[in-house]
């Protein structure tokens, strides 16, 4: 079993726990919303400068750009 009190490095993502379904599909939901928390909080920590963030992720401003989209993150200084 998983140790309930895990030390957190950075603090919790908060994801909620996926809809039952198939583990392929939990996981996948789940992994979805892991990326969105993630993406997120560079994104803030980051001030939203896209060219740093990336980096730091080793995304290409591009890729940053589209998988913010595609989360529905906007791209301006409202985080």
């Amino acid at each position: 079993s998983l140790p309930q009190d895990a030390p957190e490095a950075g603090g919790a993502l908060g994801v909620n726990w996926p809809q039952s379904g198939s583990l392929e599909i939990m996981l996948r939901s789940a992994s979805r919303e892991v990326e969105r928390a993630l993406l997120g909080r560079a994104f803030r920590e980051g001030r939203g400068d896209l060219p740093s963030v990336a980096a730091s992720l080793g995304l290409t401003v591009r890729a940053l750009a589209q998988r913010l989209r595609e989360h529905r993150i906007p791209l301006d200084d409202d985080l």
